[in-house]
């Protein structure tokens, strides 16, 4: 396997969407948070935002911006949403990066349970060292707690299996890779839409107000019929890679 930033290879953006469109909930890929910051994201930063290549298939991809944080707790961004609006605002401001944030990291489901994840990963820890950069945060999205959404999310990453591991995938997968946990984000991702939209993104029948379990969602959708709205929030949790000498020196 081999990388190209965007920057690179902008002709894999069509790919990228069109497997982006299969690696998540449709009700994610309606996020007007998202969709209104991923091309000023692009334009600003191509040269950060990696497209996973096996020979000529696309297999996966990086996506980081760059942030001023101060190492602490206090400082780290609310949200994902807010960690695309932060890196917009420090590279305007002219604030120095000292972190890069993967923002998304995923692959195609023909390299799902592959080692395209962990080079994926790998390799947006490269960007760090090639740019001095000590660290690599990520707002991690579990894998499985969407099949426990009644389950509350502090209780849900705190699971473990019998040898001591994650009880999450993803969240394994983390700490597998040297990943700490930092911790839980202190504002959820919002995403809302009206009655109509949810029963198209989810082909669900919502037809009284209430809280509704839906395919892919952290959490359970909110419904106020009267309103015409529904509301789901998820949280993600902080993981930290700390860049070490030999990754900088590689």
């Amino acid at each position: 396997m081999k990388t190209a930033t965007h920057a690179d290879r902008p002709d894999l953006l069509a790919q990228f969407e069109s497997m982006e469109s299969g690696a998540f909930p449709t009700f994610m890929l309606h996020d007007s948070v998202w969709n209104n910051h991923w091309p000023l994201i692009l334009d600003a930063f191509p040269e950060l935002q990696l497209y996973v290549i096996d020979e000529d298939t696309l297999a996966g991809v990086a996506n980081t911006v760059p942030i001023a944080w101060d190492g602490s707790i206090d400082d780290l961004p609310a949200s994902e949403h807010d960690v695309l609006s932060r890196a917009l605002r420090d590279r305007d401001e002219d604030r120095t990066p000292n972190t890069l944030v993967a923002i998304q990291v995923a692959v195609a489901d023909a390299y799902a349970g592959t080692d395209a994840t962990r080079f994926a990963i790998q390799q947006a820890k490269g960007l760090c060292a090639d740019r001095g950069i000590d660290h690599l945060i990520a707002p991690v999205r579990p894998t499985l707690k969407h099949l426990y959404p009644t389950i509350e999310f502090a209780r849900y990453i705190d699971w473990h299996r019998p040898d001591g591991l994650p009880f999450d995938p993803w969240i394994r997968t983390q700490v597998r890779g040297g990943a700490r946990r930092l911790a839980v984000c202190a504002e959820p991702m919002t995403f809302e839409g009206t009655v109509g939209d949810w029963e198209s993104w989810t082909g669900l029948t919502l037809p009284e107000s209430g809280d509704y379990v839906i395919d892919g969602a952290l959490e359970l959708l909110s419904v106020n019929v009267e309103a015409d709205h529904g509301r789901l929030k998820e949280l993600n949790v902080w993981y930290c890679y700390d860049i070490t000498a030999e990754e900088a020196l590689r």
